[in-house]
């Protein structure tokens, strides 16, 4: 049997195999590409004017934010730009909560509970990660078949392929054929679609494997470091034999920080959970970026800077090429390393293999 029958025959199986979970994945992709765009539209507290003041002591609206809860213990402030609200989160065990304030006067502008204000992209985002199934079960499903609609898209391009490299052979598969009939344009949407959109849908599963399989991950952080092994992602513990000792101001680490990286557009400061735990700081160098950002680890109660381990862990700048090679994975993923653009072309591929097992379902019933 030739090389392109053996592709077409597992083109079409496993296409008709994963086509439901794909179709999922991809629509729920291309929905939270945008998220952040149109959360900012759809949900006005997370603005504020602009005003001729500083912000109040971070420590100040922590404590604004526990009277509003009645909870001393607050997990985690994000601190962004000077349009926007600060939020406060509380996280626990069917009890999560955040709060937004004005980071100028302190009023407390929304309180959102976990069951009291419905997530629209958290409910995305889990059907998109593991199609809404316990964790066990949804991510490995997810995982398994993206790697399976990887073989389709490699399989796909071999039955794509002309016999003959022809300029006529060529333009018949690149280009749609007119008139626009309904059986050849099913056949160009597959075909014509699937080629243009094929290296941006090849990254997607690959940079969405790095996430979803250890394996793949790891395999491909040793082909990138030359043979290590990727780190596990740790959190430093603080300096326990100091643990008689109140924490140290977050504003003080607050200064710190934003002496070192004044023109960051976001911090986000997780809190200690215990008399061990550290403060973990992601310092945000672009907006909407994963990749361009510092995550960094200070003792509770010295401030002195920790070492984690781990591709994330440090200052996205000084890791190795492996590091960095796993810390964009996620800006690659969604495109946002070209901007706009790379946004628009992920939209594009998303959406183009979320009709793939459309298309082919409906050749496949023809023929």
């Amino acid at each position: 049997m030739r090389v392109k029958n053996i592709c077409y025959r597992l083109h079409l199986w496993i296409g008709l195999l994963v086509g439901i979970i794909v179709f999922i994945v991809s629509i729920t992709g291309a929905i939270y590409l945008f998220k952040d765009e149109i959360v900012s539209m759809s949900e006005p507290w997370r603005k504020v004017n602009v005003e001729n003041r500083r912000f109040l002591p971070t420590s100040q609206l922590l404590e604004i934010a526990n009277q509003k809860v009645h909870n001393s213990h607050p997990s985690a402030i994000t601190i962004g730009g000077r349009d926007e609200s600060v939020k406060v989160d509380y996280f626990g065990e069917g009890n999560q909560t955040a709060v937004y304030l004005n980071p100028y006067s302190g009023k407390v502008i929304k309180e959102c509970k976990e069951n009291g204000c419905f997530d629209f992209f958290k409910f995305i985002l889990e059907g998109h990660l593991r199609l809404w199934l316990p964790q066990e079960i949804g991510k490995p499903l997810v995982s398994y078949t993206v790697l399976l609609f990887f073989f389709t898209l490699i399989t796909g391009m071999v039955v794509w392929w002309p016999r003959r490299l022809t300029k006529k052979s060529i333009k018949a598969r690149i280009a749609f054929h007119r008139p626009l009939k309904s059986k050849r344009f099913i056949m160009d949407l597959h075909n014509v679609m699937g080629f243009y959109m094929l290296l941006p849908m090849i990254a997607v599963s690959l940079t969405g494997l790095i996430f979803g399989l250890d394996w793949f991950s790891n395999t491909i952080y040793k082909m990138a470091s030359g043979g290590k092994d990727m780190a596990v992602y740790t959190l430093p513990l603080s300096d326990t034999t100091l643990s008689g000792r109140s924490s140290a101001s977050i504003d003080l680490l607050e200064a710190k920080v934003k002496q070192e990286t004044p023109s960051a557009v976001q911090y986000y400061y997780a809190l200690p959970t215990d008399s061990t735990g550290s403060y973990r700081v992601s310092v945000v160098h672009e907006k909407g970026s994963y990749y361009k950002q510092d995550n960094l680890f200070f003792d509770q109660y010295t401030l002195k800077e920790l070492k984690g381990s781990g591709p994330y862990a440090g200052r996205y700048q000084s890791g190795s090429f492996a590091d960095k090679l796993i810390h964009s994975a996620l800006d690659l993923h969604e495109g946002i390393i070209l901007g706009w653009l790379g946004k628009l072309i992920m939209l594009l591929a998303a959406l183009t293999s979320a009709s793939l097992p459309i298309t082919g379902y409906l050749m496949w019933k023809r023929k």
